[in-house]
This record gives structure tokens, sequence and C-alpha cells, in this order.
């Protein structure tokens, strides 16, 4: 009984953080996920970056990429807007994964995987004139 109440509560809190599927279709909510998950990992990039004190640039480059994920976030989900926020959530991850590629030893990270993976989540997520 404990299990079932746990999952009824676990998925309540995912229905209030990507959206009720009444309200949003798939690749929305797939959008309000994916800006809440990159924002939060931002987030940590930040604190262990001043708490290690790397660079001063990155952290601040990165404080700002976070303001602006809870930006996208908030006109994603509570204005719910969708069209204008995939391109503008596109190119914050573009920016800031060259910039960070920049300031994190070029092409000998792993940096360039991660632009893969952009690519494949544009392919398959997104539809319309935006694919």
């Amino acid at each position: 009984m404990k299990k079932i109440i746990f999952k009824l509560k676990k998925l309540k809190i995912l229905k209030l953080l990507l959206g009720d599927n009444a309200e949003f279709v798939a690749e929305h909510q797939v959008l309000n996920g994916s800006v809440l998950f990159i924002g939060f990992i931002y987030l940590l990039t930040v604190i262990l970056n001043y708490l290690s004190e790397l660079s001063f640039i990155v952290t601040i480059i990165n404080s700002i990429v976070t303001i602006v994920f809870a930006i996208l976030y908030y006109f994603s989900r509570i204005k719910k807007l969708y069209s204008g926020i995939i391109v503008v959530f596109y190119l914050t991850i573009f920016c800031s994964l060259t910039i960070d590629c920049f300031f994190a030893a070029g092409l000998i990270s792993s940096m360039p995987f991660f632009y893969l993976a952009l690519i494949c989540y544009i392919v398959f997520f997104s539809n319309g004139k935006y694919k």
C-alpha cells in the first residue's frame, strides 16, 4: 500500500513539474523536463565551479545560463509557450556549450559529444518548421 501511495505522489510531482497530459502535448512536456533538468544541472555547475574556485568567467556565464533556463521554464510551463521557447532553448544550449568548451580545454574534452546528443534531440522531438 505504501508503494502505491509513493507512486501516486511521484506522479503528481511529475505532473506539477512537466505539465498535465490534458494541457500539454508530449513534445511540450519533454521540453519542460529538458529545460528544468538542464537548468538544474547548470545550477549545480555554478555551485561546484564556485566551491572549486574555477574560472570566474565560466561561473558567471553558467550563472547567466541558469537564469535564462529559469526564465525559459517559466514561459514554457506557466505561460504555456512552445514555439518561441524551443528556438531560444536550442540557441542557449549551443552558445553555452561553445563557450564552456572554449574555456574548458577545447576539443581535448568530451564536449563535442554533447553536440551530437543535442542534434539528435532536435531531430527526434521537434516538429514542423523547427525540424
